[in-house]
């Protein structure tokens, strides 16, 4: 995800790691300073979290949920896009596609820069 500075998503996000989900999140180095940004928070909830340290930005914007549905969009997950933007979101019902973006999600979990399970902050990590 892109950014994720909506702390009704992030609060969902913990609910869904405390209830067992396997959780996994990738989001754009440069967006997880921003004000109001939820990274940090879902990585001191214990979330796995990887963030993207290459020059250009981690753009996608996906979800997928079970293996079964990728929820997909324009839909940055802020607090503005919930209330005032227009943006949008598409649920795809698809194991196919489900699969292609678990793929695609797997060649950019490898690529990022994970924060470990030392609990190390984010300003320690990138110092």
């Amino acid at each position: 995800m892109f950014t994720i500075s909506d702390n009704r998503i992030a609060d969902e996000l913990v609910k869904a790691f405390d209830r067992g989900v396997d959780v996994r999140i990738i989001s754009d180095n440069e967006k997880m300073n921003d004000i109001g940004s939820d990274i940090q928070y879902l990585w001191d909830k214990g979330l796995s979290v990887k963030i993207d340290m290459s020059p250009y930005h981690m753009h996608h914007k996906f979800m997928i949920v079970d293996e079964q549905r990728v929820i997909t969009g324009f839909y940055n997950w802020t607090k503005s896009a919930a209330q005032y933007n227009h943006e949008n979101t598409v649920i795809i019902e698809s194991e196919e596609l489900s699969r292609r973006f678990s793929d695609m999600f797997s060649e950019l979990w490898e690529t990022c820069v994970f924060l470990d399970e030392n609990n190390t902050s984010l300003d320690e990590k990138l110092g």
